[in-house]
Parts: structure tokens; C-alpha cells; sequence
């Protein structure tokens, strides 16, 4: 790994917290017995975050990141996450984050693929369209660009 590289981390234990990647794969993975995932990601790779955490009354934080590694430059502190991203589009709280995810699937069956070949332009979009409460973006327009 070199020192460009972006870490995120992922955990889980059963009930208790599930920090976990949604989309994009980090290219270098160190798996841990205690149910810790290390990621390595080069830099301007996408990927989707989600993180979720209960006590014994139930949800205390759920919060969904869609991020874009980067080399230098300002970075978005995150938790799981070392140094930082550039923080593209951010849920919080469980009604917001189960409709992002549901939107997400969706989103997934158009592409055909896994999300991180979205360019970081549409979901800066997607999370402009989200503050304004309007449509997302179409996403065949962001892929034609894309592949231009």
C-alpha cells in the first residue's frame, strides 16, 4: 500500500453494529477473526458506506456515506475511514438512509454493474436534489458522460 492509499474499515458483531461497505471494492483486503474487514482504496475510487449502530433500545445511528478517495486536498473526516474522502452524498437517520438504500437498488439494476462506476458528478447531484426534496437525477445522461 502506498501513502495515497484511502483505508476504510469495516465491523460487525451480530446485533450490536454492522459498519460496512454497500458498493465499491478496496483494492487490498485484510480480513480479521473479530469480524474486522480492512479495505485499501487508490485514489478516486467511489464507494458506499453504511453505518449502523443499536443499543438495548434500539437504533442509535444509521447513516449511509457515498465517498470518493483522494490523493491531498480536503478531506472529509469520517469514522472507519483514514485519512479521509471527499464526501459526495450523506443520509442520516433511519428514514432517510432506508430511502437512500432503496433508491440505491434501484439505481443498481439500471447500471447493471456495481455503483462505483457512477461518476462522483451525479451524486453530488443526487445529494443536491436530495436538500431540495426534487427527483433524482437521471443517471443515463451521468453514464453517457462518463463513457464519452
Amino acid at each position: 500500500m502506498s501513502d495515497a492509499c484511502t483505508i476504510v474499515t469495516e465491523h460487525f458483531v451480530r446485533g450490536v453494529c454492522n459498519h460496512r461497505l454497500r458498493f465499491g471494492g478496496g483494492q487490498t483486503i485484510i480480513e480479521r477473526p473479530s469480524g474486522i474487514k480492512i479495505h485499501s482504496f487508490r485514489p478516486f475510487a467511489t464507494f458506499g458506506m453504511v453505518r449502523w449502530t443499536r443499543n438495548d433500545h434500539g437504533t442509535i445511528l444509521w447513516n449511509l456515506y457515498i465517498c470518493e478517495t483522494q490523493k491531498t486536498g480536503r478531506l472529509t473526516e469520517m469514522p472507519g475511514v483514514y485519512p479521509g474522502a471527499e464526501l459526495l452524498l450523506r443520509s442520516r437517520g433511519t428514514k432517510a438512509t432506508r430511502r437512500l438504500l432503496a433508491r440505491l437498488t434501484k439505481l443498481e439494476k439500471r447500471v447493471g454493474s456495481d455503483l462505483a462506476v457512477v461518476p462522483a458528478s451525479y451524486w453530488r447531484q443526487y445529494h443536491h436534489t436530495e436538500i431540495c426534496r426534487d427527483d433524482p437525477p437521471q443517471i443515463s445522461q451521468y453514464l453517457a458522460q462518463n463513457n464519452a
